[in-house]
């Protein structure tokens, strides 16, 4: 992969970046986590402060394509495939079918920008409750819409092997628990269905010094069988 720089101006070459396709999927798990950490870190930060959200609180309309994106970029960050999204265009009903995807850890794995830095990168397994992690993007969609007339909730739920585990409905009054700002957190309570008690995988990329992978490899993995042992 060969990524050139040009002058906008005379169409010369500026100067050009080479990666393998390991090295150029890695930078693109990177940018991803990046994103998603900054982007929840903008919504944990409202969170603490209302009277700078209640300032700058947008008007914007998103399309039905836009919360699409950002559910399925989300979800994908939490080792879950959106199979299908459907939201009327009144956005009374949102309609997801979500998949379970088992993380594939990688190993030895590095990231370069330019010549000017270099990371090993090194994976941590979190076991986290799958109705946590279901509510989790539904909440990412809920945020794109407006919160006086969310819609009714249907989720379709998948394992890895894509088997059905169920179908959940949420009524707006529910939902308004996920978006609430203060005080105890508040577990939706779904009017159909219900999410299996199971516990998933997700895969938490951990950038560390150039040349340290195996320490903190190792380090990672000391911590795990402690924790077990308790």
């Amino acid at each position: 992969m060969i990524l050139k720089v040009v002058d906008d101006k005379s169409g010369a070459e500026k100067k050009r970046y080479e990666f393998s396709q390991k090295q150029f999927r890695d930078i693109l798990q990177t940018c991803r986590v990046n994103l998603w950490i900054l982007r929840n870190g903008f919504f944990i930060f409202l969170e603490n402060n209302p009277e700078i959200e209640r300032k700058i609180a947008s008007k914007r309309t998103y399309k039905i394509r836009e919360i699409k994106e950002a559910a399925v970029s989300f979800a994908a960050n939490r080792n879950f495939e959106i199979k299908d999204f459907k939201l009327d265009n009144s956005k009374t009903k949102l309609e997801l079918s979500v998949k379970y995807s088992p993380p594939i850890v990688g190993r030895n794995e590095q990231i370069f920008f330019g010549t000017a830095e270099a990371y090993d990168v090194v994976h941590q397994e979190v076991l986290v409750k799958l109705e946590y992690q279901i509510l989790d993007i539904v909440k990412c969609c809920l945020l794109y819409l407006v919160k006086t007339n969310l819609p009714l909730v249907v989720v379709n739920i998948f394992d890895a092997d894509n088997s059905d585990l169920g179908i959940v409905e949420y009524e707006k009054t529910e939902l308004l628990k996920l978006l609430e700002k203060e005080g105890e957190v508040k577990i939706p309570i779904p009017s159909k269905g219900n999410i299996p008690e199971m516990e998933c995988k997700i895969d938490v990329p951990i950038r560390v010094p150039y040349g340290k992978g195996a320490l903190f490899e190792k380090l990672l993995e000391e911590r795990k069988k402690n924790l077990d042992s308790k």
